[in-house]
């Protein structure tokens, strides 16, 4: 005896199945749907969480390369301050100190001083320097002492 697809029931064992049509959802898929659906909002935003940490983490690890990296600079420019002849060399450029018996020169550029390409005779003392802020602090002192 043949089957046919569009009978309505089947037996099997003894037992009688309805069949259903084929393409509809059935209840465990709609249930199996359901759970899928629950699952992946209730994992959307811990997963969400995870990769926003994983991103601050690599800019932090960054972040620390660059520190890491200014210090080593940092240190090997201490490091060069333990050499007498640095500390010379830095007091000589920076605070125009020159050792006993040296002498030294600075060469002004005329075409910056205001006379026009003449430069001018050098002041005795760095305080009466016009072109000094302190030069000129010392000049309004002693416009008001004579007021």
């Amino acid at each position: 005896m043949r089957r046919t697809a569009a009978s309505a029931t089947a037996a099997v064992d003894g037992r009688r199945f309805v069949r259903r049509g084929e393409g509809r959802f059935t209840g465990r898929a709609a249930v199996l749907a359901i759970l899928f659906a629950v699952l992946v909002l209730t994992l959307a935003y811990p997963i969400q969480q995870y990769l926003a940490q994983r991103s601050q983490i690599a800019e932090a690890e960054r972040s620390q390369a660059r520190q890491s990296e200014r210090i080593a600079a940092l240190r090997a420019d201490l490091a060069k301050w333990d050499d007498p002849e640095y500390v010379r060399s830095q007091a000589s450029s920076r605070l125009q100190l020159v050792q006993p018996g040296e002498k030294r020169y600075i060469v002004q550029d005329p075409s910056r001083e205001g006379t026009g390409g003449t430069p001018t005779e050098p002041s005795t003392s760095p305080v009466r320097d016009p072109r000094s802020w302190y030069g000129r602090l010392w000049d309004s002192v002693e416009a008001a002492d004579q007021k």
